[in-house]
């Protein structure tokens, strides 16, 4: 079994990988005639640690490009806030155009997502995340948005509403919402101000309900569709029938 001390059971930094590469490049002596370069057994670091000893040219182009937009506020935000919602790769192609080596790279590298064992720790981690600058702040509102309305909603967001839902989906997120939006007075008084605008929202969670069902394909509407679907339509003819039938024959 392995060491379970407290101090190896700690949760390490989504760019744990990064910084151990930034500290080792601060212990290289760069200005020896002969430096003495590190070594790592990860590749990726190893590229990255090239980068910081002032050697890009030996790195390889996915750590070359995953470390510049590591550099961007803006691209740092969109990369972490998808990789933080796991985001499927299909999607993240086509919202970041990055081609799926600078994204592993960036994952490995500068926001390994495995240090978090479960939601509660992700919701801690963006809590304490500072607000400080315009660029804190949007990198902190996306992970925020990430976590709680799934990476659907920031490819929406990033692409600029270039992506397309099923009217149905569409529906019943929205019935959805409305719904728990009713629902919040329960812990509130009648009088109170939280339960009159919670109670606004049940004509909403209705209205959306009857549409949702009317477009709903697979909806009995009656007994007598329910019957024949259950039984199908009975071709059975009767006796008049059966002669009518002779005659016109």
């Amino acid at each position: 079994m392995g060491d379970l001390t407290p101090s190896s059971r700690r949760l390490l930094p989504p760019d744990h990988r990064a910084r151990a590469v930034q500290l080792a490049a601060l212990e290289t002596d760069l200005g020896s005639k002969k430096p003495k370069y590190a070594k790592f057994k990860d590749p990726l670091m190893q590229d990255l640690y090239w980068i910081c000893v002032e050697k890009p040219e030996k790195a390889s182009d996915a750590v070359f490009h995953a470390a510049i937009l590591d550099k961007i506020p803006y691209a740092r935000a969109v990369m972490r806030a998808f990789l933080f919602c796991r985001t499927p790769m299909a999607a993240f192609l086509v919202a970041t155009e990055a081609t799926e080596e600078v994204i592993h790279a960036y994952g490995s590298l500068f926001f390994d997502v495995g240090v978090f064992p479960n939601r509660l720790i992700k919701s801690a981690y963006v809590q304490q995340l500072p607000e400080g600058t315009n660029s804190t702040k949007y990198e902190k509102d996306l992970l925020t948005w990430g976590l709680q309305l799934g990476w659907e909603y920031l490819v929406w967001k990033v692409t600029g509403g270039k992506v397309t839902m099923p009217a149905q989906e569409a529906l019943q997120h929205i019935m959805t919402d409305a719904l728990w939006r009713s629902r919040e007075h329960i812990f509130s008084s009648i009088d109170d101000k939280r339960t009159k605008e919670a109670r606004a929202w049940i004509p909403q969670a209705l209205k959306t309900a009857e549409v949702l069902s009317k477009t709903d394909s697979g909806r009995v509407n009656s007994l007598e569709e329910l019957r024949i679907r259950l039984v199908g339509i009975d071709t059975t003819l009767s006796e008049e029938d059966v002669d009518s039938d002779q005659i016109l024959s």
